[in-house]
């Protein structure tokens, strides 16, 4: 069952933009961000939020203020003690996934040697956009699935094309949004969708990703 955004519930609330062209756009906006959030977020992280989105419909709608009931789902909110115990397990997580993404990566030495060039040319194609690293201990490390045998160059093909797309700002929410399933390819993460020979799809889900 796909999962259901924090925000879906707020669509078509009280709240009115003066112009349509205005609420038209705050419209498209929320339903991007809740599909992000949605694919992104764990479930902890997704009640957190939910609470301050609960938080400005109480406002808009003047419900009253302290309820312990969630105007979205008629449960019991979380309390702060709650709400902070998830903060840190997500805290954890995060450097927990880090260190797992990690472990499927190489050093710019190792993509030089796998690539034939000099151990420069790894660090210039990451200034250059057309290859993915993240900074660990002062160095670069490249993730595996960047490479193919018969991409060219042997780099697979599609990838720079997605890189130029892609305007997430952390190399590690890049890192993560690469090998995190979408629904928009049919719940395949971008590298599947990269293999498969899917470059197009993956560049518009990219411009999606990184869309106000």
């Amino acid at each position: 069952m796909p999962r259901t955004g924090p925000f879906a519930f707020a669509i078509g609330g009280r709240v009115r933009p003066r112009r349509a062209r205005s609420r038209a756009a705050a419209r498209d906006r929320l339903i991007r961000l809740d599909r992000e959030l949605a694919d992104r977020l764990s479930k902890d992280e997704l009640e957190a939020t939910i609470g301050v989105a609960e938080h400005a419909l109480r406002i808009a709608a003047g419900a009253a203020k302290g309820s312990r009931v969630s105007l979205a789902t008629g449960a019991p909110r979380a309390s702060t003690a709650q709400v902070a115990a998830a903060v840190r397990r997500n805290f954890y997580r995060g450097f927990a996934l880090r260190r797992a993404l990690l472990e499927r990566t190489i050093t710019a030495r190792q993509v030089a040697e796998l690539l034939g060039t000099t151990r420069q040319t790894p660090h210039d194609r990451v200034a250059a956009g057309t290859l993915l690293a993240i900074k660990d201990r002062g160095q670069l490390r490249f993730p595996t699935w960047q490479f193919d045998p018969d991409g060219p160059d042997g780099v697979r093909t599609g990838l720079p094309r997605v890189l130029k797309a892609l305007s997430l700002k952390s190399d590690l929410g890049r890192l993560r949004w690469f090998e995190s399933p979408k629904a928009q390819l049919g719940q395949r993460s971008p590298i599947d969708a990269l293999r498969a020979g899917d470059v197009d799809a993956v560049v518009a889900e990219a411009q999606a990703a990184g869309a106000p």
